[in-house]
Order: structure tokens, then C-alpha cells, then sequence
């Protein structure tokens, strides 16, 4: 019997040993007091000086309470070892801005092989020991500092992609990743920043609340994506510099993939301060939405039609394609085209007026083949900033071969992409 308390008394010192590297610090204590007063010895000690430790059903009644409440404590605070998506209480005591994120990762936790399961505990307890969990989790530092290290992520987490073997991988883009590593503690950032990457996979589950809870806070205080700028703090009355661009837009509009809003800062940053991933034939995105300007088309036409930045259109096609395709069978292609609602991209050879003064912008095809698209006034404004050799794509109504045997489009918009 004394060699199996010595064993149980080991074996709960050494849980509780373990527990200080996850920083659970009072559960561990309570568990290695427990495993002291269950060792032989010590119980006999104890029995020597209280009498009333000689009564059983006191002592195993002491045991069991010392558990319970140790394992109470781990549950609260750790978040049922992290299969709710928490690290701390804090998130436990408040609902996250972005529940059904939250709720779907939660969901993709339980369902999660032991194997798998586990990774997600030790990249969990990974991002803990770095100083910048310390930083931006526990004592929710927001500075300009961190800026790059969440475009980083922001940049990994779009990235993740299956290869051919259905193995998940992800890249970081060179510059992201020296803008961090010239900061201060940087292998200590880029550990962070790697780990959440990873947490984002299919075989890790998700985000946990805790990360997110990081993007919000900085989303606040600096907006979704930014250049090089200074701001002025009113607080303590002194200015930030922002050296480099940055961007978020990804991660929020993988928390709320049909805001209006997010989706248009995702495709005005990736204009700006970042880009759309190419698809590779042998690379399968995990968030096609956020990686490639083709799947946000897709996505944005389903659930925002009305989007400034993607065109509700029949037919998407290049000025050339447009004109061969008249120049091959005209019957055929205004059973195709005409009346239709068409994007037609193309290098710009003229910009006028015709005798209605009506604008008009010409896209060139070869020596005397153009695309004429013709606008109303409303749009002036717009066509007098344009410029000849420039590539551009305008939407509008295809009307067919006018007499001059050139392709007209009327009632034309210029496009954003």
C-alpha cells in the first residue's frame, strides 16, 4: 500500500511541477501539497501530531477536496485545457465581439485528434513563454511597436495553403519578416507570431480568443491597415511613429468574413500596402477568400453584390478577347455579349469627347481595332485623372459592332480593380 501513495505522491508532486511551466501556479501548488501529505512518511508525521488525521474517512475526505478544488481552479482558469479557445479568465468572464468565430473554433477543438490536440496545447504553451504574450496578452500593451509582428501574421495566415500530400504549410513574406527581425526581442516576436500561424491550421483548430482579443484592441487604436504615419497621442501628449506599413484586414475578415467593411479594407489594402497570393496548381488555400483576388470575387459577389471594388458582371473578358471574338462570328458573339453586362480590361489608346460630348475611353486592340466604352457625364471627374497606356478595367452594357467596325460598351464605370 505505502508503494502505491509513493507513486500517486510522485506522480502529483511531478503534475504540479509541470503546471508551474504553464504558469498555473496556485492549482500546482495546491496539487504538490496534496502528493506531499498523501507520501508515507509525511502522513505519518501528520498522524503523529493531529489525531484526527488517524480517521479515514477525514483523510481521504481531505484528499478529495485538495483535488476537486485544484482541478476547479486548472478549469477556470485555463479554459477546460484549452478546449474552449481560452487562455485565461479573462476571456471566460466576457463574450468575444466575434462569437460565431469563436463558437466555430471551439467546435473545431473538440473535434480535434489526441494526436493533433496535444500540438495545439504545446503551441499553445509555446506562445505563453515568450515575452510578448506577456506583453500584448497579459498586460495588453498597444504600441507601434508590435505593428509589423501583426501584419506578419496577418501575411502567415493567409498564406496557409495543403500541399499534394495534404500536409498544411504556410509562407511569410521576406520583407514582413526583416521589418520584425531589425525590432527589439525579435526572436522572441517571430516565435509568437509563428505559433498563432500554426494555431490557425485545420489540425490546430483556430485563433484562440486571446489572439484575437489582440488584433481588436490594436484594430481600435491604428484602423485595419495603414502606411508609414505619425499619431498623436492625447494622453500623454506625445507623438507615435509608425515606420512601416501595416495590415490586419485579413484576420478580421477571416473573424467576420461577410462584413461589408472588412471586405473592402481587404481589397483596398491589398492595393495599398499588401497583395493577392497566386494560386498554384499544387497549393489548395485554406482561406481562399482572404489569399486570392479570384476566390474574394467569388465570395464578394455572393454575400455583397452591391461592393464598390467587385463588378456584378456577366462576362469578364480582355479587349482583345472581346474584339476577336466579333471579328471571328458577330452573330455568335452578340448571342454571347450583347445587352449583357461586361468587365473588359485593357491598355488605354484614346481619351475624348464624341459629337454629343459624351466621354469616351478607347481600349486598344491592334492598329485600328478598339474597344470604344462610352460613360455619362456623372463621370468626368473620374475619366479626366485617366491616362493614355494605362491598364484599366471598365464595366458597362456590350451594345455590339457600331458602323465603324469598332466593339461598343456604353453606360460604362470605371472599375477599382
Amino acid at each position: 500500500m505505502n508503494i502505491f501513495k509513493k507513486i500517486v505522491s510522485i506522480l502529483l508532486i511531478l503534475s504540479g511541477l509541470s503546471g508551474f511551466i504553464r504558469k498555473e501556479f496556485i492549482p500546482s501548488l495546491l496539487l504538490i501539497f496534496l502528493g506531499l501529505v498523501i507520501f508515507p512518511s509525511i502522513s505519518l508525521k501528520i498522524k503523529e501530531n493531529f489525531k484526527l488525521w488517524n480517521n479515514k474517512v477525514i483523510r481521504y475526505g481531505f484528499y478529495l477536496f485538495l483535488l476537486l478544488i485544484s482541478g476547479a481552479f486548472i478549469k477556470t482558469h485555463d479554459g477546460s485545457s484549452f478546449n474552449d479557445n481560452s487562455f485565461t479568465s479573462d476571456s471566460e468572464k466576457k463574450p468575444s465581439k466575434y462569437y460565431e468565430y469563436a463558437q466555430k473554433v471551439k467546435n473545431s477543438v473538440e473535434k480535434l485528434s489526441r494526436e493533433n490536440l496535444q500540438n495545439r496545447e504545446q503551441t499553445i504553451n509555446d506562445i505563453k513563454n515568450t515575452k510578448t504574450y506577456n506583453d500584448l496578452v497579459i498586460n495588453k500593451v498597444v504600441s507601434s511597436e508590435y505593428l509589423p509582428l501583426l501584419t506578419v501574421i496577418n501575411n502567415g495566415v493567409r498564406s496557409i495553403y495543403t500541399n499534394p500530400n495534404g500536409q498544411e504549410r504556410f509562407t511569410i513574406e521576406e520583407p514582413l519578416v526583416i521589418d520584425v527581425e531589425k525590432s527589439e526581442n525579435s526572436s522572441d516576436k517571430m516565435s509568437f507570431a509563428v505559433s498563432s500561424i500554426q494555431l490557425a491550421t485545420e489540425t490546430k483548430g483556430g485563433i484562440p480568443t486571446e489572439i484575437i482579443d489582440v488584433f481588436e484592441r490594436y484594430r481600435k487604436k491604428y484602423n485595419l491597415f495603414g502606411n508609414s504615419s505619425k499619431i498623436y497621442n492625447p494622453e500623454n501628449k506625445d507623438t507615435e511613429e509608425i515606420n512601416k506599413p501595416y495590415d490586419m484586414t485579413g484576420i478580421f475578415n477571416l473573424l467576420d468574413p461577410n462584413n461589408e467593411t472588412f471586405l473592402n479594407k481587404l481589397f483596398e489594402a491589398n492595393n495599398s500596402v499588401s497583395s493577392w497570393f497566386t494560386i498554384k496548381k499544387d497549393q489548395t488555400f485554406l482561406y481562399p477568400s482572404i489569399s486570392s483576388l479570384k476566390e474574394y470575387k467569388k465570395h464578394v459577389k455572393k454575400v455583397y453584390p452591391d461592393s464598390p471594388y467587385v463588378l456584378n458582371v456577366d462576362f469578364e473578358v480582355t479587349a482583345k478577347q472581346l474584339f476577336d471574338t466579333y471579328e471571328k462570328n458577330e452573330v455568335a458573339a452578340d448571342e454571347k455579349y450583347k445587352n449583357k453586362k461586361i468587365a473588359v480590361t485593357g491598355i488605354i489608346n484614346e481619351i475624348g469627347k464624341d459629337i454629343t460630348n459624351a466621354p469616351y475611353v478607347s481600349l486598344k486592340v491592334d492598329f485600328l481595332k478598339n474597344v470604344t466604352c462610352y460613360f455619362s457625364s456623372e463621370n468626368n471627374k473620374i475619366i479626366s485623372k485617366l491616362q493614355k497606356g494605362q491598364k484599366i478595367t471598365i464595366a458597362g452594357t456590350c451594345k455590339g459592332k457600331s458602323l465603324n467596325m469598332l466593339v461598343v460598351v456604353k453606360n460604362c464605370k470605371v472599375s477599382y480593380n
